[in-house]
């Protein structure tokens, strides 16, 4: 789900094995790629599309 700030989108998908964040910024050369993460989510956190560990991935979001 992308969200706008200024010239800035970020986007971040969740998902039951891993959490991915980029940052992208929208400049008049158009749109670069500005940062990227990944961080490793354990097996159990995330169930058939549902938080079971609802600490754990709010902590791995911090972390990226």
């Amino acid at each position: 789900m992308p969200i706008a700030k200024k010239n800035q989108l970020v986007g971040l998908d969740i998902g039951s094995h891993a959490i991915k964040l980029v940052e992208i910024d929208n400049s008049k050369k158009g749109l670069i790629l500005k940062n990227f993460g990944i961080i490793g989510l354990p097996h159990d956190a995330i169930v058939e599309g549902s938080i079971k560990e609802m600490e754990i991935v709010a902590t791995a979001i911090k972390n990226l």
